[in-house]
């Protein structure tokens, strides 16, 4: 069952046997919504492999630790044993091996703050610029809501 088809089940009003669909097309339209869910949950971590399995032709974000090289939205195409294929790259790919270190994968665009631009004040407190890790982690998670 496709993502489309769960959905236009899922959308009645009424899903019960005799409405035109059975138990089991109903338990499997949810099987589907449910790992269809599973697969786009948005967190601040970038996409594990097996997630990305789940994106085959759909897009996802490539975020890239070069700021001389542009990140940006792609199509997978295909995610091998040791390569990630992204359609219109028919030569181009970016190796598993260097997820991590040079690249990472997201289902949206990750918040990313330029900590050297921001000018505080005299008195941070009064600014508002955070004075931990776990300060800037708590700012850019409030910007990604």
């Amino acid at each position: 069952m496709t993502n489309q088809e769960a959905i236009s089940i899922l959308e009645r009003k009424t899903t019960i046997p005799g409405d035109g669909y059975t138990w089991e097309q109903i338990e499997e339209a949810i099987n589907v919504a449910v790992a269809a869910l599973k697969a786009n949950q948005v967190g601040s971590e970038p996409l594990t492999l097996e997630q990305l399995r789940g994106k085959i032709n759909e897009p996802v974000y490539l975020y890239i630790y070069d700021t001389a090289l542009d990140s940006g939205w792609h199509i997978l195409k295909a995610v091998t044993e040791d390569k990630i294929i992204f359609r219109g790259w028919n030569t181009v790919y970016v190796p598993i091996s260097s997820i991590g270190k040079c690249f990472d994968l997201y289902a949206y665009p990750p918040a990313h703050i330029d900590r050297e631009a921001w000018e505080p004040c005299e008195f941070c407190p009064k600014c508002g610029r955070p004075l931990t890790e776990e300060g800037w982690a708590i700012l850019e998670k409030r910007l990604r809501r």
